[in-house]
């Protein structure tokens, strides 16, 4: 078998859905939804290249109840930043949906904060003074 360049590849590949469906269905990644402002071409490229933090589909720790936390996607970005060493490919400007970002937490740290529920995360009503 012939190794490729990127380059060359992009002649096979004619568009980012192609690629992306190619590196889902073929390759395995788990990756956010193709309609989603994050998926690029320099994003998916990014992943190929190694650049770019990325799991498989069958390393993913899928998260149940996600409507219980409370977390905003900001605060799972950072979390999600804190557990890795390559750069994310993405800001809260385009940002995969919430529970991407939820799964992708649950896979790294099943055990954060944010995924516990803690009551001083979730209670958002200010109390009356005294």
């Amino acid at each position: 078998m012939q190794d490729y360049s990127l380059e060359q590849l992009a002649q096979f590949v004619p568009t980012k859905g192609a690629l992306y469906r190619i590196m889902v269905l073929s390759q395995k990644y788990f990756l956010p939804a193709e309609n989603s402002k994050v998926i690029t071409e320099d994003y998916l490229v990014g992943i190929l290249k190694g650049e770019y933090f990325s799991i498989k589909q069958d390393q993913k720790r899928e998260l149940f109840l996600k409507d219980d936390f409370a977390a905003g996607r900001l605060e799972l970005i950072e979390e999600i930043s804190k557990k890795t060493d390559k750069k994310l490919g993405f800001s809260i400007n385009n940002s995969p949906d919430r529970n991407w970002l939820l799964d992708v937490l649950n896979t790294l740290d099943p055990d954060n904060k944010l995924l516990k529920g803690d009551p001083s995360l979730m209670f958002t009503r200010k109390l009356p003074e005294k």
